[in-house]
């Protein structure tokens, strides 16, 4: 009513106030940083639904950290303001082990699909499993799950080539002698252990076999193979001998087979040596062919030597006949002379030398033979005899210096015949005719 001109009956009216609603959104984020924001919702979760604007009206993720965004009710609606913020979070890098260096072919382990990050970031790789097959090094790259904020990485695995083992040459061996133990460790630096197959060596056949090296485990090499050679030991002989004292004599051993190499007691080197020795004594050969090495002595009994005698010979006069040289000595040794003969041709000292058989132990000796020039003995002469008169007696000496003794033929002057005779004087290398 009004209270001026009228007045009325009152009436009362009941007037609810309402609480301001509080406005609801679900939470935005947090977001990855440089990523695609959502849209700012312009009404609220609430029943019914508030509308509003925001400020900032958007979302931008290109800078980390928290930005607060305010929401106010439209006008007329009976709401709070609301606020929300949303964080913008930097990019993680997914971390993980390193995976050490493999052995090509070998067998390799899985990609892990989750870091080394707290919390771990969950993802795929790509190539999605390692290749041994190749050697170099590969690069593998991990993407994380769509709802990490993180980047990617990358994994550079490299793939070794298997190391060969090495060793020192072992053998040539001698049938039957005793051999080295197999190395577990191989000359490489660092070194690779590993086992043989068979796993010692054995001499006992005569001829090449393979050890194979296997190298343990977690080591990049690869399996290696060693010849080793049995070798026969050659044969060898060396005669025994008995020679005269001083004779030259030559050792040479039969071996079998050739192409070896030799060593003497008295370290010569030739296959075959020659001596003279003059006493016994024992004389050695080693004989070494492919790294076996034989012995064999040789024992050379030695003869001291007869001194050969002979009666001597001549003097012979020029151009007379000489006797034979004996081919047997006063000591019974039997031998050759050099010349054959003795020759009366040409006056002088003639030298022969006799030369025992062979085989005969004995020393050669020489003999000197005279031959002498004829001289012609000189007498005084004999007067003319009377027939049946006495005749003198024919000298027995000459006139010579030295003087020449000798017997005429006829020994005696026969006078009782007229005429000239001619009466011989012989002598030792001398003559004369009257």
């Amino acid at each position: 009513p009004n209270n001026v001109t009228c007045s009325g009956t009152p009436e009362t009216f009941t007037i609810t106030v309402n609480p301001t609603p509080t406005t609801i959104f679900s939470q935005i984020g947090p977001l990855c940083i440089n990523s695609t924001a959502p849209t700012l919702p312009a009404i609220s979760n609430n029943t019914p639904a508030i509308s509003g604007t925001w400020n900032p009206t958007t979302i931008s993720t290109s800078t980390a950290g928290t930005q607060t965004f305010t929401f106010t009710p439209t006008a007329g609606i009976c709401a709070t303001t609301a606020t929300m913020n949303v964080v913008i979070d930097p990019l993680i890098t997914p971390t993980f082990t390193q995976i050490a260096a493999l052995c090509q072919n070998a067998v390799a382990p899985t990609l892990p699909t989750n870091s080394t990050n707290t919390p771990s970031i969950s993802g795929t790789w790509l190539p999605a499993t390692i290749s041994t097959n190749t050697v170099g090094t590969q690069t593998y790259t991990f993407t994380p799950s769509n709802n990490s904020c993180s980047n990617t990485a990358s994994m550079s695995i490299t793939i070794n080539s298997p190391t060969s083992p090495t060793f020192t040459q072992i053998g040539p061996y001698c049938q039957n002698t005793v051999p080295a133990i197999l190395p577990t460790s191989s000359t490489n630096s660092p070194a690779i252990t590993g086992t043989w197959s068979p796993n010692s060596i054995s001499t006992t056949a005569v001829g090449t076999t393979n050890y194979t090296f296997t190298p343990s485990a977690n080591q990049c090499a690869s399996s290696a193979t060693m010849s080793v050679t049995i070798n026969a030991f050659p044969t060898i002989t060396l005669a025994s001998q008995t020679i005269c004292s001083g004779q030259n004599v030559t050792l040479t051993p039969t071996v079998s087979p050739n192409g070896g190499t030799y060593i003497w007691s008295s370290n010569q080197t030739t296959s075959a040596i020659s001596i003279s020795p003059t006493i016994t004594g024992n004389y050695t050969v080693n004989y070494t062919l492919n790294a076996c090495t034989v012995s064999a002595s040789s024992t050379l009994t030695v003869t001291p030597n007869i001194t050969t005698n002979f009666s001597q010979l001549g003097p012979y006069c020029q151009n007379t006949t000489a006797g034979l040289l004996p081919t047997i000595s006063t000591n019974g040794i039997n031998g050759t002379w050099s010349p054959s003969t003795i020759s009366t041709v040409v006056a002088g000292t003639q030298t022969y030398t006799f030369t025992p058989s062979a085989g005969v132990c004995a020393t050669s000796t020489t003999m000197n033979v005279v031959i002498t020039p004829s001289v012609t003995p000189t007498f005084n002469p004999i007067n003319t005899l009377c027939q049946f008169s006495t005749s003198p007696v024919l000298p027995t000496t000459s006139l010579n210096s030295p003087t020449i003794n000798g017997t005429w033929t006829p020994s005696i002057i026969n006078t009782s015949t007229v005429g000239n005779f001619y009466i011989y004087i012989y002598a030792k290398c001398w003559y004369m005719c009257f």
